[in-house]
């Protein structure tokens, strides 16, 4: 994969090798070990040579590869609910109220079924990630497999409570140190005002 324009360049190559022949032996074509032969009688599973650094090689040939990375899909309500249920968050009862407080507090919109995340989703999920545990998935999944010990007489409820609550009080005493960036549109007359949720 050559990069116009520079000096080094980096190049892949692939080869493969047959283990097993299994069906191919019965096949038209394959020899008594089930190769494959070519048109030039050569073995079909190309060999990469042995390489060793210093080695001096000349390409047969070239090609220009435009890949092109296209972004996550959107979540329909559906989707979504199938995704909690993959990492193993929420439960049954819970997944109404979560989409609820998703739209119902702004932090997603609905276009067309899906979910798209408005400026303030955005600019909640910004200044809270990385400076609390609580955004990560395994905290949530986590917590949630307590809970249910905790139900099940498994776990001690306080001791449980405790350790989550200390852990929170001291990420908060070091999120009240940053000083958060504004989003886009904050401060001005046109911006859009966010009354703080009960």
């Amino acid at each position: 994969d050559g990069v116009p324009g520079q000096q080094q360049a980096t190049f892949a190559a692939r080869g493969q090798e047959m283990i097993f022949a299994g069906w191919m032996r019965l096949a038209q074509g394959g020899d008594e070990t089930g190769e494959k032969k070519s048109e030039g009688g050569e073995d079909a599973s190309s060999l990469l040579p042995l390489l060793r650094v210093g080695d001096l090689h000349t390409p047969q040939d070239g090609r220009v590869l435009e890949l092109e990375t296209k972004p996550l899909g959107r979540f329909s309500e559906a989707g979504l609910v199938k995704k909690l249920e993959a990492e193993g968050i929420g439960r049954p009862a819970t997944y109404a109220a979560i989409i609820g407080t998703l739209t119902g507090k702004g932090y997603v919109e609905t276009v067309n079924r899906f979910f798209v995340p408005s400026t303030l989703g955005e600019a909640i999920v910004n200044g809270l990630r990385n400076r609390f545990d609580f955004m990560e998935v395994h905290y949530t999944r986590d917590m949630e497999d307590e809970l249910d010990a905790i139900a099940a007489g498994k776990a001690d409820y306080q001791q449980v409570v405790a350790h989550y609550d200390q852990a929170l009080d001291g990420q908060l005493a070091q999120f009240a140190q940053v000083e958060l960036p504004r989003f886009a549109g904050a401060g001005t007359e046109d911006s859009a005002t966010y009354p703080c949720p009960d």
